[in-house]
C-alpha cells in the first residue's frame, strides 16, 4: 500500500465523516478510522539508515469492550547503508474480540487476530501470524488480565510467543498501569538465542479524563521476532531488541477527532556469523489522527 493510497483514503473518510451528523445522545457503539505516520532515525548502525511507515486502521467497539473488530493495513520502508537500497514491507491484518458480561458482572472472553506479512526480505515474505488470547475484566473495570499466544513462522525459524498482561487502575482511576511479560521460544537458534524474555511497563496518566492523557512506557529484557497484540504488528528482522523507552500523548480535539503523538527509542544488537557485530538504536517519531464516524 503506497503512501498516496493511504493519504487519499484518509481524505475521503474525512469528508464522509464531516457529512455525517453527530447524534445528540451518547451511543455505546463506536466506529473509528485512524491513520498514523512514523519516521525513524538509526544511530550507530552499520547497516540501517532510516525508515518511514504508514498505518491505516478501521475499528469498531460495542459497549464497554464487550465486542469489537478491527482491520489494519500498513507499509514500511527501511533504507540501508549497503548496496541494497531498502527493505519494503506491507502488513494486512484483522482482529475480533468478544468479552460478554456474565453472571456476577464480570467480563470474560477472548481475542483472535491474524496478520499477513509481505516483504522484500525473503525470510519473512508471505508469512501469516495467528494470535489468540483469553481476557478477564471485572464489572468496575478496575483491573484487567489476559494471556495470549502468537505463532510466527519465517524461513529461518518458528517463534512461539506467550504473553501475560495485567492492568490496574490507580489513584481513583487517574492512572492506569499495564505490565506485559513476553516469553519467545525459537525453533532454531537466531542471533545465538533460542529463547528470550522481556517485560513491558506502561503508565497512563489521565490529565483531563476523556480529553487528554500521557503515557510513559519502557521495555527490559530481549525480544526476537516479537508480535505486538495491541497493534497487530510484528518485527520481522532477526536483530535482538534489547530495550526501549518512550512517551506518548492523546488529545481529544472534539467528540469526533483525536490526535496522537509519540517519541520512543529502541535498542538493538545485530549478530552475524555467531558474533555480536553492532549495537545500535533507533528513535521513532509518530503522529496520527483518529476520526469517530459514529
Amino acid at each position: 500500500m503506497s503512501k498516496s493510497i493511504i493519504l487519499k483514503g484518509l481524505v475521503l473518510i474525512l469528508f464522509i465523516c464531516i457529512a455525517i451528523p453527530v447524534a445528540a445522545e451518547e451511543k455505546s457503539d463506536e466506529f473509528f478510522i485512524s491513520g498514523q505516520g512514523t519516521y525513524g532515525s538509526y544511530s550507530n548502525s552499520k547497516y540501517r539508515y532510516y525508515l518511514y511507515s504508514e498505518r491505516l486502521t478501521l475499528s469498531y467497539a460495542k459497549g464497554d469492550g464487550e465486542f469489537g473488530a478491527g482491520l489494519t493495513a500498513a507499509d514500511s520502508h527501511i533504507f540501508m547503508n549497503l548496496s541494497k537500497p531498502k527493505i519494503d514491507g506491507i502488513d494486512v491484518g484483522g482482529t475480533l474480540f468478544l468479552t460478554p458480561k456474565i453472571s456476577g458482572g464480570n467480563y470474560i472472553g477472548g481475542k483472535i487476530s491474524l496478520l499477513r506479512i509481505q516483504s522484500s526480505d525473503k525470510n519473512s515474505n508471505d508469512s501469516y501470524i495467528p494470535y489468540v488470547s483469553f481476557i478477564f475484566k471485572p464489572e468496575d473495570l478496575s483491573h484487567y488480565f489476559d494471556v495470549g499466544y502468537a505463532r510466527t513462522t519465517f524461513m529461518d525459524t518458528t517463534a512461539n510467543q506467550f504473553t501475560l498482561t495485567g492492568g490496574i487502575a490507580l489513584f481513583d482511576y487517574w492512572v492506569w498501569s499495564s505490565t506485559r511479560l513476553y516469553l519467545i521460544n525459537l525453533s532454531q537458534m537466531i542471533s545465538n538465542k533460542d529463547k528470550v524474555f522481556a517485560v513491558e511497563e506502561r503508565f497512563t496518566y489521565f490529565v483531563v479524563p476523556q480529553k487528554f492523557n500521557i503515557t510513559l512506557n519502557a521495555m527490559l529484557g530481549q525480544k526476537i521476532y516479537a508480535y505486538n497484540p495491541d497493534s497487530n504488528s510484528s518485527y520481522n528482522l532477526s536483530d535482538i531488541h534489547n530495550g526501549s523507552i518512550g512517551i506518548s500523548a492523546n488529545y481529544n480535539i472534539s467528540e469526533r477527532f483525536i490526535v496522537f503523538a509519540d517519541i520512543s527509542s529502541e535498542f538493538y544488537k545485530f549478530v552475524e556469523y555467531g558474533k555480536s557485530d553492532n549495537d545500535y538504536y533507533i528513535v521513532y517519531y509518530t503522529g496520527g489522527i483518529s476520526i469517530k464516524l459514529f
